[in-house]
């Protein structure tokens, strides 16, 4: 899985992504510099807690975003 700029998401946040469809959707409504910014936030843990941690943090953050971005039908 890649970012819309093309870079490569890890194997463990992009399985979490995938996971659920309606993330997946979630994720592909971020900006491009969203996308690659979480991707080095979470390339950047080396522990597998803190990359665990980083990954549900990452999630609840799209989700968020989502929220407050989502067109608003009439």
């Amino acid at each position: 899985m890649q970012t819309k700029l093309g870079q490569t998401i890890p194997a463990e946040l992009a399985g979490a992504i995938q996971k659920d469809s309606h993330m997946l959707t979630m994720w592909d409504k971020l900006r491009p510099s969203c996308q690659r910014g979480y991707v080095r936030y979470f390339d950047e843990a080396k522990k597998p807690e803190t990359r665990v941690r980083r990954m549900e943090r990452i999630l609840k953050q799209t989700a968020d975003y989502y929220q407050r971005h989502q067109k608003k039908t009439p």
